[in-house]
């Protein structure tokens, strides 16, 4: 699905269901794709979608903000202070456990043979057996948001927005036009606070 496809017929349910797909294959470009919803999701919130249109066009650039024109940061988690993904996994929303117990409790709600006063208890029986060795998570900590990855199974954390900017080189093509929060360089990108990285 092209950007010109999304923002022609612009509806919000389908946009939902697109994204949660881009989020179950893991791959790069679906990846790319999670981040221009989000964008033009962020765009919508804010009633700039005539904006968003001219954004999304044949000159957009994916991990780059439309809003600001700042470029997306991308960390290694092993940079972080442990306490920072400790925080993620507490406080915000993962992912594919999300979806998991959308798809268990809808299967079960509509299961005539289970008594309704025994639902949730077997909701709560089936969700017992969930592992992700990959777990995503997507948060908004601090004025920070952003959402897990993983390649090659090393963990990072994206970053879609931040009050703090600073300037990194790239990301290798794997990323395009997003910062490397691990190396200094000359591109504005969103990054994490000092306190959020290892000492």
């Amino acid at each position: 699905m092209t950007p010109q496809q999304l923002l022609k017929n612009l509806d919000w349910s389908e946009l939902r269901l697109q994204k949660e797909f881009c989020i179950r294959s893991r791959t790069r470009e679906a990846n790319g794709l999670v981040c221009l919803i989000d964008a033009i999701q962020d765009c919508a919130e804010e009633n700039k979608l005539a904006s968003a249109t001219e954004i999304f066009g044949e000159t957009m650039k994916p991990n780059v903000s439309p809003n600001t024109g700042v470029r997306y940061g991308i960390i290694a988690e092993r940079s972080l202070n442990p306490d920072v993904y400790l925080d993620i996994m507490s406080r915000g929303v993962d992912v594919y456990y999300h979806e998991y117990e959308m798809d268990i409790r809808k299967q079960i709600m509509i299961d005539d043979g289970i008594p309704d006063d025994e639902k949730e208890w077997a909701i709560e029986k089936e969700l017992e057996d969930y592992y992700h060795d990959e777990p995503v998570y997507e948060f908004d900590i601090d004025g920070v948001s952003g959402r897990t990855t993983w390649l090659g199974g090393a963990l990072l954390i994206w970053v879609f927005k931040s009050p703090v900017i600073r300037k990194h080189a790239l990301c290798s093509p794997c990323v395009p036009n997003c910062g490397d929060l691990d190396s200094d360089g000359d591109y504005e990108c969103y990054d994490v606070p000092d306190d959020w990285r290892a000492k």
